[in-house]
């Protein structure tokens, strides 16, 4: 309460100011107080919210990436304060589809996925069928960039739905399209990305879209075009981390058995990227269901051994990291001992000096444990 007085004498100039011809940097730091101004000031700043919308919707078609990122992320802090939001969403949805630039496209996705998160259940049901129609639509633009931020505002957009319309919107608006024999991989890549994002974004409203969308994720990392198969390796970490985090990993744990060769072949792939691609869901694997792990550690430990001994700097870190997991270096010492005693003579003796030498050494959470 006795911030108020200084709040409403700093937001009034703050906003004057950032519509003017600053220089980039400037403009993203006036957002960023204001953001700050918006967490610490709370609903003493609604008197301000029609003005300071205005100025993060202004923001969004600055020619700075900064500035554009700053005022989506505004805006989505604002929600919380704001009583209208259709108009805005309604603004956003026309902008995203008609616009001829994809950075503008993308930096008015990420405004949606923002507002649809700070707006909670504000938004009517007809906004948000239309932002599903649109984002539907945009999962095989041309560009890569607008693929994936389409598939994630639309996570977002189904976190405010309930479970029965998440399955029509799967399966009618996504996969019915993605699977059509005639689909461009373009088409199926944004789909793919679509899923893995609803998985995150959704939480228990998705649950029991889980074990379907393993299926597809499961159809298409096998697919011939690398960026589909890619794609179909992040969805399946965001699946693993979500299922995980919600402690619903069990439905799941057959079927993943049976598609770890899988991620196990993409692991050896030609592509250094999508080494570090099946490395990933390896790991992921490994953190959700060691157990289910254990079982196949004859397909997955070879290509993670020879990934370490990569040239490519990335690859080698992140078979080290994905082996810490899948032979339980800090958890469970029966888990390398076992692979040793079934692995022949030069796999046994390399892995356990390896293990002394590098992995024990590597902390159990390092920077890279949120891919």
């Amino acid at each position: 309460p006795n911030l108020k007085p200084f709040l409403i004498k700093i937001t009034g100039p703050l906003i004057r100011v950032v519509g003017d011809r600053f220089p980039s940097g400037v403009k993203a730091a006036i957002l960023q107080t204001l953001r700050l101004l918006l967490d610490k000031g709370g609903k003493f700043l609604k008197p301000f919210v029609p003005q300071l919308q205005t100025s993060f919707v202004k923001a969004l078609s600055d020619p700075s990436k900064a500035v554009r990122d700053r005022g989506a992320a505004a805006l989505g802090q604002l929600m919380s304060l704001s009583t209208r939001v259709d108009p805005l969403i309604a603004d956003l949805t026309t902008n995203a589809a008609g616009s001829d630039s994809p950075d503008v496209q993308r930096t008015m996705l990420s405004a949606l996925g923002s507002v649809f998160r700070g707006a909670g259940e504000k938004v009517s049901d007809a906004a948000k069928e239309s932002a599903v129609s649109t984002l539907t639509d945009l999962l095989d633009h041309k560009t890569a960039g607008v693929r994936e931020d389409a598939a994630d505002a639309l996570g977002y957009v189904l976190a405010r739905m309930d479970e029965g319309r998440i399955a029509e919107t799967v399966d009618g608006n996504i996969m019915s399209r993605a699977s059509n024999l005639d689909a461009e991989w373009m088409r199926q890549e944004g789909s793919v990305l679509a899923l893995g994002r609803i998985a995150a974004h959704a939480g228990p409203a998705a649950l029991a879209l889980h074990p379907s969308v393993l299926g597809h994720l499961r159809g298409f990392a096998a697919h011939d075009h690398q960026l589909v198969q890619g794609a179909a390796c992040r969805s399946m970490c965001m699946l693993l981390k979500a299922a995980r985090k919600l402690e619903a990993i069990e439905p799941l744990e057959p079927m993943l058995e049976e598609v770890l060769p899988m991620f196990a072949d993409v692991a050896a792939h030609e592509s250094a990227d999508l080494r570090v691609d099946g490395c990933l869901v390896i790991k992921q694997a490994a953190k959700a269901c060691p157990h289910v792990v254990r079982l196949r550690l004859d397909v997955v430990v070879p290509p993670l051994l020879a990934a370490v001994k990569d040239s490519n700097i990335r690859v080698k870190m992140c078979a080290e990291r994905t082996l810490l997991h899948v032979l339980e270096i800090n958890t469970r010492n029966a888990t390398l001992d076992e692979y040793v005693a079934s692995a022949d003579m030069a796999a046994a003796r390399f892995v356990r000096d390896y293990a002394r030498r590098v992995l024990a050494r590597l902390q159990a959470d390092s920077g890279d444990e949120g891919e």
